[in-house]
């Protein structure tokens, strides 16, 4: 090999290698601007979901108070009352029915 050839052999694997390395640089270069995309956007949608939880845990609680009213007797006859414009039935309105006697029992018992 004259020195030429060897020159040339030495600067075309120094380019190669220039080129391997600036490859491999904007590959690094590119994930991280990926990576560095998606741990924003993940932040955003974290802050979201916490907002949304908040949300949700106050309307958990608004509602637990709800129900905690309407567990008394006397809450319960005043929504019966006021809002469904339910009353207590007259006695024209309630029908007594009689069991049925015997042991074919397919009906609804009471329990006493």
């Amino acid at each position: 090999m004259t020195g030429t050839t060897r020159g040339r052999c030495s600067a075309a694997r120094f380019y190669l290698y220039w080129l391997l390395a600036l490859g491999a640089a904007v590959a690094a270069f590119c994930s991280y601007i990926h990576v560095r995309h998606r741990v924003i956007s993940l932040g955003y949608d974290i802050g979201r979901e916490r907002s949304a939880r908040a949300r949700l845990e106050g309307e958990r609680r608004d509602l637990r108070m709800e129900l905690a009213s309407y567990e008394s007797p006397a809450d319960l006859a005043e929504v019966a009352r006021f809002q469904l414009g339910l009353d207590v039935p007259g006695e024209t309105q309630v029908v007594e029915v009689e069991r049925p006697s015997g042991g074919a029992g397919g009906g609804v018992r009471r329990a006493e």
